[in-house]
């Protein structure tokens, strides 16, 4: 393997039967110049993350745990009918900055925050604001012009190139705080500030059970994999595994399934070409037949995703029964829901619950094509941006990042912290952490498309969650060969 292009950190010490697939890893990413010890935590990283793969043993006789699940819906949107007016957006987003700028001036440094028009008017030295990005651009010598509002006019912000200020991070029609110099009715911007997520206590509780999270089944696809979703389905009916992972999926108790369900029918154009089923209900009608065969002990909450029989723009609100009636027939334990949703599952008299926010992430999209930072790592660690829509408190801030329904709230908004943020669409998993509240993008039950392979994207699919509500921890189940 050439590594002409490559100069190892003198620091840098590289185990010799890591060499090799450090060096492979370092090509993958078209890494040349110097090689830091950063790079090789980052490899690390990865060959810590690898799920491993489920090995299949029929052994002793096991059972499934008899703790019983609890399931509360804590928010999900109903679709409101009629015809959307100019009215309907300026309450969307008025809602949106009132609701932001309360968290803001929280934060010690926005106490005394001013409105644009006091700020014009008595010119004070020092500013400190809450408003909206309006625009965003870069001036040709690197320094960044924000075009800020609020409900009492404009103002521009310059960000100086050589301020440690993460200007990729800032996306248009989000809510930030901003600390600065007034110089001509300029602000000279020192410091932004997000509203940002609390640090949440870290939950835990004595139950030995499990949430599975999955998604995107797009089941009606030419692509999709049912016999590795077959497989998925046998694991929960301890069917197969090792008696290890058989004794796992006899406690799983809960079971997300965050949209993307089936594939649909003329979700976009020449898609006949690509589906196996080619009506909704029958799609729908398939889709049952697999999902019917979950242990009735185990409750399972779907959702709606861009492919689903709802209207496209956000808030979905649950599966419209003209379309996906199979669902409706599906037993008790079946909770249809909204896109997003707040979930609370197994609260007690004494333990309040895990709360879980379910968002299909059509809206990652946007920022992965927009945003540098996130373009850079693609859809493979989309758990990045996840974090990035926490400290945001939003999850489609940017005005055209996905379709909206508008009406007089942001439904889109975070007004509190779940525990659990998870997300789909990408058909890649990923997990990270911040603030004790976990960011899971799930995986995919569909092989790579023709669409995928032109694009260059490369799904990994056949991966589960697992998360146990006792020790509040994720692993990944492998169910591929």
């Amino acid at each position: 393997m050439d590594t002409s292009n490559l100069l190892l950190e003198s620091s840098l010490k590289v185990p010799s039967d890591k060499l090799e697939d450090f060096i492979k890893f370092l090509k993958d990413r078209n890494v040349t110049g110097l090689v830091t010890q950063e790079h090789y935590l980052e490899f690390e990283r990865t060959i810590n993350k690898k799920p491993k793969k489920i090995v299949v043993h029929e052994d002793r006789n096991i059972q499934r745990s008899k703790e019983e699940g609890n399931v509360r819906i804590l928010k999900s949107y109903v679709e409101d009918k009629g015809k959307k007016t100019i009215s309907d957006w300026v309450a969307y987003y008025n809602d949106r900055f009132r609701k932001l700028s309360s968290i803001l001036l929280t934060r010690p440094e926005l106490k005394r925050a001013m409105s644009v028009e006091h700020v014009l008017k008595s010119r004070p030295r020092e500013v400190a604001l809450i408003a909206m990005v309006y625009s965003k651009s870069t001036t040709k010598n690197g320094h960044t012009i924000l075009e800020l509002e609020d409900p009492t006019g404009t103002i521009k912000g310059i960000i100086i190139k050589d301020k440690k200020i993460d200007v990729d991070e800032i996306v248009e029609d989000e809510v930030i705080g901003v600390i600065g110099r007034l110089s001509n009715n300029v602000i000279f911007i020192d410091e932004i500030l997000y509203p940002e997520i609390p640090i949440v206590k870290e939950k835990k509780q004595d139950d030995d059970v499990y949430a599975v999270f999955i998604s995107d089944t797009h089941v009606g696809s030419k692509d999709f994999l049912e016999n590795l979703f077959n497989r998925f389905i046998d694991w929960l009916n301890l069917k197969y595994g090792s008696d290890k992972h058989k004794e796992l999926a006899s406690k799983v108790k809960y079971l997300f399934i965050n949209g993307d369900i089936v594939d649909g029918v003329g979700v976009y154009p020449g898609q006949e070409k690509d589906i196996s089923i080619q009506s909704i209900d029958k799609q729908y009608a398939k889709f049952k037949e697999l999902i019917s065969k979950v242990p009735d002990d185990i409750k399972v909450i779907i959702t709606p995703g861009n492919h689903d029989s709802v209207r496209i723009a956000e808030p979905q609100p649950a599966f419209d029964k003209n379309f996906s009636y199979p669902l409706y027939d599906l037993p008790d334990n079946f909770i249809l829901s909204s896109n997003p949703s707040l979930i609370n599952i197994h609260s007690s008299s004494s333990f309040e619950g895990y709360n879980v926010l379910m968002y299909h992430g059509y809206s990652f999209d946007y920022y992965v094509g927009n945003v540098s930072k996130f373009r850079k790592h693609g859809y493979i660690n989309s758990a990045l941006l996840l974090r990035s829509l926490l400290r945001k408190r939003h999850l489609a801030p940017t005005h055209g990042s996905t379709l909206i329904a508008p009406r007089f709230v942001d439904d889109l908004m975070l007004d509190g912290v779940p525990d659990i943020l998870t997300a789909a669409h990408v058909h890649a998993p990923s997990h990270t952490r911040y603030k004790h509240v976990w960011n899971v993008v799930t995986s995919c039950w569909q092989a790579k498309t023709e669409f995928q392979e032109r694009v260059g994207h490369n799904p990994v699919p056949g991966v589960a969650y697992l998360f146990s509500l006792k020790n509040n921890s994720f692993r990944i189940m492998d169910f591929r060969l």
